[in-house]
């Protein structure tokens, strides 16, 4: 049985303006982001609810705490429906003992960086109060510590790796 679960995606979309998006590239956003944790989440649960413990841990995007980038509209909605999707399950596994987070990063230093301009990636980082972007190791040291005791009393949040970026 699974006692962590850590939902990560890359994104499917390529960043255009709202008037050019299809829903086809946004329902293929969703489906990354969104359809793949329910799934994720469906499968473990059995196991968890059976136990009376588990953690989900879903990696979302502090582009859903302020303004995303120019043109990345499908993977904002995406990345706020998984946010919600966190909240909501949360609420519903607590009291089963069943704990639900969500770790947010700022733009990453992986694969997502390179859908945007260098010129916004160095924005980006100038915008934080440790002057750089996050990396893979940043973010899997917060989901490390949604995975230990240490965090067993808490739930339904939403932990920004951004280098203070969104406060």
């Amino acid at each position: 049985s699974v006692d962590v679960l850590v939902h990560e995606s890359e994104p499917a979309c390529v960043p255009e303006p709202f008037k050019d998006i299809s829903w086809a590239a946004v329902q293929r956003q969703f489906d990354l982001d969104v359809r793949a944790a329910f799934n994720c989440c469906q499968a473990v649960l059995p196991g968890m609810l059976r136990r009376g413990s588990g953690s989900i841990i879903h990696i979302g995007s502090t582009f859903t705490w302020s303004a995303p980038p120019l043109h990345w509209t499908a993977f904002a909605m995406s990345k706020a429906a998984l946010k919600a999707l966190t909240h909501s399950l949360a609420v519903e596994l607590g009291p089963k003992g069943i704990r639900v987070n969500l770790v947010s990063p700022g733009l990453p230093e992986t694969g997502i960086a390179d859908l945007v301009p260098e010129r916004f990636r160095i924005l980006q980082a100038m915008q934080t109060a440790l002057r750089r972007l996050a990396s893979a190791a940043d973010v899997a040291a917060a989901v490390a510590f949604l995975c230990s005791e240490q965090s067993e009393f808490i739930t339904g949040a939403d932990i920004p790796v951004c280098g203070g970026q969104v406060m």
